[in-house]
C-alpha cells in the first residue's frame, strides 16, 4: 500500500511539473512568475522644475506700474500695437548707477537714491523725460537735494551752489548715532527726537539739530513727530538747547500715568479722567489707563 501512495505522489508531482511547463510556454512570462524577483532599486525621480514667471522687461503707460522697477527706455506705440498708441515702457530692476526715465508713474524704489540727473528730455526716454541715475546709499554719498533717502540716513551737508550731476544742490547722507548733528530739514525717524537746535553753515541756510534715539524721560524740542510708544509728561514754552521751540518731556506710559494733552496716546491707551496740570503748559492734564 505504500508503494501504491508513493507511486501515485511521484506521478502527481510530474503531471503539475508537466502542466507548468505547459504554461511557461503558452504563457509569457510564467516562468518569471515563479522564479524569485530580485528587488528593484529604486532609482531617484528627478524634481520637476517649477517654473518661474520671467521678469518683466515691458509695460505700457496706460497700465498699473510693477513697484520696484524703474524705467530704463520709452518708445511710442501705434494704435495697433499691444499699447495701442500709450507709450511703452522698458522696465527693469534697479541697479548702482542705472539711468532710470523720469516718469511719474515710475517712483525710484525704496532703498534708493538720486544721485544724477539729466535736465533735458533724453532720446532713450521718448524725447519726453529726463533722465535719474539711482544708487544705493552709504555713509558719505552725496545725492541730488529732494531725492527721497531711506532710514537710517539723515541730512548731515547741503551744497551752497551747483552740483554738476545733479544740475543742481546736492546733499549729504549719513548713518544717524546718538548725538548725531543734522540738518533742520532732515526727517527725524521713527522713535528719534531733536534734543537741541542750533544754526551753521553746512545745511545752506537750513539750521541745524541733534538727534537722539528716545528713552523713558528723554526731554525733547517741539519738532517732528512724537516718538511711537511715549507720552509727554511735562511742556516747556521754550526749553534750553530748543532755542524758540517749546521742550518736552517723554515717558513711558502705565497705568495711572499723568500725562499732557498733546500727547499721541499710544495704542491701547485711553483717558479716564482730565484736570488742571501746571506742568502741561497750556494743555490740560490727562490720567491714562490701558
Amino acid at each position: 500500500m505504500g508503494t501504491v501512495r508513493m507511486l501515485l505522489r511521484r506521478s502527481f508531482q510530474m503531471a503539475t511539473v508537466a502542466a507548468l511547463a505547459f504554461l511557461a510556454f503558452a504563457v509569457p512570462g510564467a516562468t518569471a512568475a515563479q522564479a524569485a524577483v530580485p528587488a528593484v532599486p529604486h532609482t531617484a525621480v528627478p524634481a520637476v522644475a517649477h517654473s518661474v514667471a520671467p521678469a518683466l522687461t515691458t509695460v505700457c503707460a496706460n497700465q498699473p506700474f510693477p513697484a520696484g522697477y524703474i524705467v530704463t527706455a520709452a518708445a511710442t506705440t501705434g494704435l495697433s500695437s499691444p499699447c495701442q498708441g500709450f507709450l511703452q515702457y522698458t522696465i527693469a530692476l534697479p541697479t548702482n548707477g542705472a539711468h532710470a526715465c523720469a516718469v511719474g508713474a515710475a517712483e525710484i524704489p525704496a532703498g534708493w537714491v538720486i544721485t544724477g540727473s539729466s535736465v533735458v528730455a533724453q532720446p532713450q526716454c521718448a524725447g519726453e523725460y529726463a533722465t535719474d541715475t539711482i544708487n544705493q546709499p552709504y555713509n558719505g554719498i552725496q545725492a541730488c537735494l529732494g531725492s527721497t533717502f531711506p532710514s537710517p540716513y539723515v541730512l548731515t551737508a547741503i551744497t551752497s551752489g551747483n552740483y554738476a550731476p545733479c544740475d543742481g544742490q546736492a546733499m549729504t547722507l549719513t548713518q544717524q548715532y546718538a548725538g548725531i548733528v543734522a540738518c533742520a530739514n532732515t526727517a527725524v525717524w521713527t522713535d528719534w527726537v531733536v534734543t537741541a537746535v542750533s544754526s551753521g553753515s553746512a545745511c545752506a541756510g537750513y539750521g541745524l539739530e541733534t538727534l537722539d534715539p528716545a528713552y523713558d524721560g528723554i526731554v525733547a524740542c517741539g519738532q517732528g513727530p512724537n516718538p511711537a510708544g511715549y507720552v509727554i509728561t511735562e511742556n516747556w514754552t521754550t526749553s534750553n538747547g530748543c532755542g524758540l521751540d517749546q521742550g518736552l518731556k517723554y515717558n513711558l506710559p502705565y497705568n495711572g500715568i499723568h500725562a499732557c494733552g498733546d500727547s499721541t496716546l499710544p495704542t491701547g491707551w485711553y483717558v479716564t479722567s482730565t484736570y488742571a496740570d501746571s506742568l502741561c503748559g497750556l494743555f490740560q492734564g490727562e490720567t491714562l489707563q490701558s
